[in-house]
């Protein structure tokens, strides 16, 4: 319970229909993280699931939530929304940073990360990894996908029927490790 919320983690991760591995990453609040802090900072619960069919998705997806985490509860900012941005920020450095290598070239990964303090949630994300809220009455999207078609959609220009099949569909539009610097979607719900 967080500020009376029970706090339920959904996260399913497969490694889907083409794929030989799941390059999918999770994290959770370090077991040693001290109290004050997980009070300070809130729970941050992290997926980040590596692109399939590109080199070192799963080394991406890791080295992610890593950062994601360390950077997130070592920030003294107390505005946790920004201290997200952050460390999705920082993770972002370190993948492409680490893409620069031949090992590693184009390693890529999607990230969304919520953080439940005394009842609000913040939400970040890079790709098309989602967040949903689940309702007694309905289940809402947190998130936008970053992606071609999601993006066709969200113009205009494709309906939602023509994009579940559409041969683009999963072509992201943003990840992290892609660029050296990336746009990170936040937003913000108080939880009753």
């Amino acid at each position: 319970m967080n500020g009376g919320v029970t706090i339920e983690i959904g996260a399913a991760t497969d490694r889907g229909m083409r794929r030989k591995m799941n390059e999918d990453s999770l994290a959770a609040p370090p077991a040693d993280l001290p109290a004050e802090v997980l009070e300070r900072k809130g729970y941050l619960l992290i997926v980040a699931d590596g692109i399939g069919g590109r080199k070192a998705g799963k080394t991406a997806s890791d080295l992610a939530v890593r950062v994601m985490s360390h950077q997130y509860y070592s920030d003294p900012s107390p505005d946790l929304g920004a201290s997200l941005v952050n460390a999705v920020q920082v993770a972002n450095v370190e993948v492409h940073r680490r893409a620069q290598e031949p090992a590693y070239e184009r390693m890529r990964t999607t990230v969304v990360a919520s953080v439940l303090q005394q009842g609000n949630l913040f939400v970040a994300s890079v790709g098309d990894s989602r967040v949903y809220r689940v309702g007694p009455v309905k289940i809402q999207q947190l998130t936008r996908d970053h992606s071609w078609v999601a993006e066709m959609v969200r113009s205009g220009d494709l309906t939602p029927e023509q994009a579940r099949d559409h041969k683009q569909r999963h072509v992201l539009t943003r990840s992290i490790g892609r660029d050296p610097q990336v746009k990170v979607d936040l937003s913000h719900c108080a939880l009753d």
